[in-house]
C-alpha cells in the first residue's frame, strides 16, 4: 500500500513538474501586441536622442535603431521630427517596441559571432 501511493505521489508531482515546465511554453509566442509601437509621453526639453540614451545608456548601437525606427514612426505626424529637436511642451510620440529593437541587437550578435570564428581560424593559419 505505501509503495501504491508513494508512486501516486511520484506521478503526481512528475505531472506537475511536467506542467510547470510546458505551460510557460504555451505562451511564449511573441503577441503582435508586444512588437507594435508603443505611444511615449515626452516632456518639455526632452528630444528622441534623449530618450535613446535612457533607454541604452551604454549601447550606442541600440540608440542609433531607437533614434532611427522612432522617427520612421513618427514620419506621418512629424516629417521634421529629428534627434535632436527638443519638445517645447509635453507631447506624445510613437516609440518602437523594445522586443522589437532587441532582435535587431540578436541579428547584430548574430552575425558578429558568425564572424569571429572564421577571423580566429584565419589567425590560427
Amino acid at each position: 500500500m505505501k509503495t501504491y501511493t508513494a508512486v501516486q505521489c511520484f506521478n503526481k508531482c512528475a505531472l506537475a513538474l511536467m506542467l510547470m515546465l510546458h505551460v510557460p511554453l504555451l505562451f511564449a509566442g511573441v503577441s503582435s501586441e508586444s512588437l507594435s509601437p508603443m505611444p511615449w509621453p515626452m516632456q518639455a526639453g526632452e528630444s528622441v536622442s534623449d530618450l535613446s540614451r535612457l533607454f541604452y545608456p551604454k549601447n550606442k548601437h541600440m540608440q542609433q535603431h531607437f533614434i532611427a525606427d522612432t522617427i520612421r514612426l513618427n514620419h506621418d505626424e512629424q516629417p521634421d521630427l529629428n534627434p535632436t529637436a527638443v519638445f517645447e511642451q509635453e507631447h506624445q510620440i510613437l516609440i518602437p517596441s523594445i522586443r522589437q529593437l532587441s532582435k535587431k541587437s540578436m541579428r547584430k550578435s548574430d552575425r558578429v559571432s558568425a564572424a569571429k570564428p572564421q577571423t580566429t581560424e584565419s589567425a590560427a593559419e
